[in-house]
């Protein structure tokens, strides 16, 4: 299974997660287009920074 972890700012995860953001956007780097371009991801975890593995409130 594939997995795409993208971290974001508390500001942007609370958003998200109240419904109040819908669409996360990424600039177009060859950071980002080497990981998302030409991939297929079953699934995509959004975390609120860099959480412990047992913080489940920010993941």
């Amino acid at each position: 299974m594939t997995t795409l972890h993208l971290p974001l700012k508390r500001q942007y995860f609370e958003a998200i997660r109240d419904g109040t953001k819908l669409e996360e956007f990424r600039l177009c780097t060859p950071y980002w287009a080497k990981r998302l371009e030409d991939r297929a991801y079953d699934r995509i975890i959004l975390t609120s920074g860099y959480p412990a593995r047992d913080d489940l409130a920010r993941a």
